[in-house]
């Protein structure tokens, strides 16, 4: 097998791993490698939006974090702008008492990584949890590229069901805060 050939079958096995972490994907040790610099780079950016979270789980040490990870892959957890949710929920099942603001941020990291995944006509993106069913994590896309996109909690004044934990909602620009709420929520 040429060089290309063989970086080509890597980086098709880490993008494979990473599209499903539950899937049976047999990882060589060079695609682990390439795994492990994508992981990587979730924690600096973890680290930085989300006050708190060294102390509860110490995201640089190699066991906790192939144990979130094996976590992930056992449970389907998705890794994409889910990260922050499926983080959290790995934290509530191994740690349960996560403090209510380190939860708070890292549904907002999720909300945030949100915006700059969809491409879609979407414009904002609501995240509800079992955790405080009157407050809703959202995110807004920015409409200029001069501005930067928001990031913030609504509270309501009565709850959101959510089923399974966690749960989202999309929106467009023009659709409003009460039609959006009584939609069928993605559990997450």
């Amino acid at each position: 097998m040429c060089a290309e050939s063989e970086h080509s079958a890597v980086i098709s096995e880490v993008c494979r791993a990473l599209a499903d972490p539950a899937a049976p994907v047999p990882v060589c040790g060079r695609a682990r490698g390439y795994l492990a610099l994508l992981a990587c780079a979730w924690r600096d950016p973890v680290v930085a939006a989300v006050p708190g979270i060294s102390d509860l789980m110490d995201l640089a040490d190699e066991k906790a974090w192939a144990g979130f990870l094996g976590w992930c892959r056992l449970r389907r957890a998705m890794l994409d702008w889910r990260f922050g949710v499926s983080l959290l929920a790995y934290l509530l099942s191994e740690y349960r008492a996560v403090p209510a603001s380190l939860a708070e941020h890292l549904l907002l990291f999720a909300c945030s990584q949100w915006t700059y995944s969809d491409k879609g006509p979407h414009h904002g993106i609501l995240i509800a949890s079992s955790l405080d069913s009157r407050r809703l994590c959202a995110a807004e896309k920015s409409t200029d590229a001069r501005l930067e996109r928001e990031v913030f909690v609504l509270s309501l004044d009565s709850d959101v069901e959510v089923t399974g934990g966690f749960a989202y909602a999309t929106y467009r620009r023009d659709d409003d805060l009460p039609s959006v709420l009584q939609r069928d929520w993605t559990a997450l």
